[in-house]
């Protein structure tokens, strides 16, 4: 079930991916997904209670990466998705969600 609203990475007026939360099984899970053309790569990681999970790494071009964690279900979190393209890190983030 997705927690907390969709949040979105922009370069310019162009959104270049979407970054959601989900909650279920146990765990809180972190999943962006990428629109762009050019090379790109994609990281996913979760935040919340001024603590955070290691920045999950997709390969090069891959469009859907997900991360997970149980040890911050307590806690109030939010997804940050960041897109490398050439030389630009762009960052976004999901919704907060408690």
């Amino acid at each position: 079930m997705q927690i907390g609203s969709t949040g979105v990475v922009k370069r310019g007026t162009t959104t270049m991916a979407t970054i959601t939360q989900f909650e279920g099984c146990g765990a809180k899970y972190g999943h962006i997904r990428v629109q762009a053309s050019n090379p790109f790569r994609a990281s996913i990681r979760l935040s919340g209670g001024g603590s955070f999970t290691p920045p999950t790494q997709g390969a090069l071009n891959q469009r859907d990466v997900w991360t997970s964690s149980k040890a911050l279900n307590d806690k109030c979190t939010a997804a940050v998705g960041t897109v490398q393209i050439g030389e630009d890190e762009l960052t976004g983030r999901s919704g907060l969600s408690c």
